[in-house]
């Protein structure tokens, strides 16, 4: 199995009776981004499901004909999968989109225990992103920016992402973006915010505007300082499996 396929692949690590996590990647990106912190803390004794979001893994073509609601109803069903299996206490936790996607469903679900979002973005600030709803008719993909690329190159692990963005799916992005935003306030969850000072692709102030705007009692920013936008596979990814860790033993609800 090459390093495509094994990136690809979703995981059940089935490990508790009573704690799981359920994990969700990012914009075009794969499983293989959550795996190492998944492992982590199916070690720890956690039982962990990482999704496979629609449109990933398959084509950007396929990832272009994909509703953000499509993304949405497969972390819902990611998060029911868990509670069927008689989990009491199901945390979320997500990278990117995946963060975004994190937010939705605490926004959603009001009984979560706890929510980890991590180099989430809620805003987007970009003149050329007025364009998209008009650009993605006449052009399907753009490339990737050099600096995102030269950034991949310096993860300590490596993961399957696609080589360009589909414009499509990422104006689909930017509604989920927007219905997220909106309804941040009805977030009362505990909320561990995660982003790197150096996230070269989400703006760190939006781990403040996550932070500011949720109505939680009990939220914190931790805040890492040398990783790029993939924090879990990067250089700091260690102390970051770390409080992790150390925020779902804190609340770990016993009824």
């Amino acid at each position: 199995m090459n390093i495509i396929e094994k990136s690809c692949e979703p995981f059940l690590l089935k490990k508790s009776d009573s704690v799981g996590i359920l994990l969700i990647h990012g914009f075009s990106g794969s499983p293989g981004e959550m795996k190492p912190l998944g492992e982590y803390l199916a070690d720890r004794g956690f039982t962990v499901n990482c999704i496979l979001l629609p449109g990933h893994c398959t084509s950007p073509d396929d990832m272009n004909t994909k509703k953000w609601q499509d993304w949405a109803n497969a972390v819902e069903n990611g998060y029911k999968e868990l509670q069927d299996m008689g989990i009491k206490n199901v945390f979320v936790c997500g990278l990117s989109m995946g963060g975004v996607l994190t937010l939705y469903l605490g926004e959603k679900y009001t009984d979560v225990p706890g929510l980890i979002p991590m180099a989430a973005p809620v805003e987007i600030k970009n003149w050329k992103l007025t364009f998209l709803p008009l650009l993605k008719h006449f052009k399907k993909f753009i490339t990737k920016e050099t600096a995102v690329k030269e950034a991949k190159e310096e993860y300590e692990l490596k993961h399957f992402s696609y080589d360009v963005v589909p414009l499509s799916a990422l104006h689909e992005l930017l509604k989920l973006l927007k219905v997220v935003r909106k309804n941040l306030h009805k977030i009362s969850a505990p909320t561990l915010i995660i982003h790197s000072r150096s996230d070269e692709l989400v703006a760190p102030y939006n781990a403040e505007l996550i932070y500011n705007n949720i109505s939680s009692a009990d939220k914190r920013i931790f805040w890492l300082e040398k990783s790029h936008h993939v924090v879990t596979l990067d250089k700091e990814r260690h102390i970051l499996y770390q409080e992790i860790e150390k925020f779902i033993n804190e609340h770990i609800s016993n009824q």
